[in-house]
């Protein structure tokens, strides 16, 4: 959804759209914003209302230790999230880098300058 379709609501939309932003897959880091904030992943509103087995069989002990795991390892996920950005970034450079051609210019050689630029003031 985007702000620029909510014309006269947007203010009301905002939340939902800031919601759907956190939680959803980063391609560059492989990881949700909100996962690398907080170190698990968010239940969705929709989630919440239907009953699951995870609902079922929810302990909340076993959870609140589950969250603290999940704290710990939290260096671990944004080191790996910073690892595949790094990775992507490399891989992009190296595309961009094979697609241009090297010119070598010496003293005395003809380019084109910028319009506007003064010779003048080098």
């Amino acid at each position: 959804m985007k702000v620029d379709a909510v014309v006269g609501n947007w203010v009301e939309k905002l939340p939902s759209i800031v919601w759907l932003y956190r939680t959803t897959h980063n391609n560059s880091t492989g990881e949700t914003p909100f996962k690398l904030a907080y170190g698990a992943e968010a239940v969705t509103p929709i989630k919440v209302s239907i009953l699951t087995i995870q609902r079922q069989h929810f302990d909340e002990d076993m959870n609140l230790e589950g969250l603290r795991i999940d704290l710990d390892l939290l260096d671990e996920i944004r080191e790996k999230a910073l690892q595949t950005k790094v990775t992507n970034r490399q891989r992009i450079a190296q595309y961009y880098n094979s697609k241009i051609r090297p010119r070598r210019f010496n003293a005395g050689d003809l380019v084109l300058c910028k319009a506007g630029f003064d010779r003048d003031t080098r």
